[in-house]
């Protein structure tokens, strides 16, 4: 692939798609090199993630660049309406003025009582992203966009996946007739719908959940 990053698994033709998984070839195209892995299917994963966030940060730093945008890394805090003091990772402070302050400190998972994170048989949605193994089985609280993206991405992994949604369908703020058509999708992955369920408590086993 040229001018870009790219990735992919290969297989031999008529492989079974179960067997496929335990073992690939993963492989990075970029203008330079062609990194060729042959790994499981649980290190290849953190590999290729670890690799596109790093493109796309390297992409955003090269923008700013670009358009003259100026990058401060630090912790920052709103001291009046027009300026910001910011931490530096170093220690120092620096204080910055605009006439107008955009708020947009990103977000993190809402850390509800019953499903106490323990990265393991818990997982919040960053948990998801830093897996260390497939799970055979996986329940997922809520069908939003966010839900339903991890169920897709597990069910192509292998996993069997429950989606539990207190609305009466998946993805119920968005267009009706696009969840509909999302609905449908799920059922051909065969991914399991429960909605207008509410969960009330969590128990652990010695297995999972």
């Amino acid at each position: 692939m040229q001018g870009g990053t790219g990735w992919g698994w290969r297989g031999r033709a008529g492989e079974r798609r179960e067997e496929k998984k335990k073992k690939i070839n993963f492989f990075f195209n970029d203008t330079a090199t062609t990194e060729i892995y042959t790994l499981s299917l649980h290190d290849a994963l953190p590999i290729w993630k670890n690799k596109v966030v790093s493109t796309q940060v390297k992409g955003i730093r090269s923008l700013f660049k670009s358009w003259g945008v100026t990058l401060i890394e630090g912790k920052g805090m709103l001291l009046t309406p027009g300026k910001v003091e910011i931490e530096k990772r170093d220690g120092s402070v620096e204080i910055v003025e605009a006439d107008r302050i955009i708020i947009a400190t990103g977000s993190k998972p809402a850390q509800i009582p019953i499903f106490p994170f323990d990265g393991e048989h818990i997982l919040s949605s960053d948990d998801a992203l830093n897996i260390k193994s497939i799970p055979k089985s996986l329940i997922i609280v809520g069908a939003g966009v966010i839900g339903c993206e991890f169920a897709c991405i597990f069910r192509e992994l292998g996993t069997e996946v429950t989606m539990v949604e207190m609305m009466p369908g998946a993805i119920s703020t968005e267009d009706p007739e696009i969840a509909r058509l999302l609905e449908k999708e799920l059922k051909k992955k065969k991914i399991k719908l429960m909605t207008e369920v509410k969960v009330e408590r969590v128990e652990g086993q010695h297995d999972g959940i």
